[in-house]
């Protein structure tokens, strides 16, 4: 991907394993990624994955992107738990 992973960010330990994926503490850093591999794919026309929107993961209790198309918002996904 885009940016290096952001794992951990003071959880404890069982929630930091939760989840493989790369995950952001915030939905502004997990946004901010998302930006980066936008602008990153236009500079260098890297086209594997178009990530498309950040949410909020319930397994580890931080933000994932994905290249999935969105779904209907729910107030979960408006606000950092």
């Amino acid at each position: 991907m885009c940016t290096p992973p952001r794992t951990g960010g003071g959880l404890p330990p069982e929630h930091r394993r939760a989840c493989p994926k790369r995950s952001y503490p915030t939905r502004r850093d997990a946004e901010l990624a998302l930006l980066e591999c936008r602008i990153l794919a236009t500079l260098h026309g890297h086209q594997q994955r178009r990530e498309r929107r950040a949410y909020y993961c319930s397994r580890c209790r931080q933000f994932h992107l994905t290249s999935h198309p969105g779904h209907p918002v729910t107030p979960r996904d408006r606000e950092e738990p």
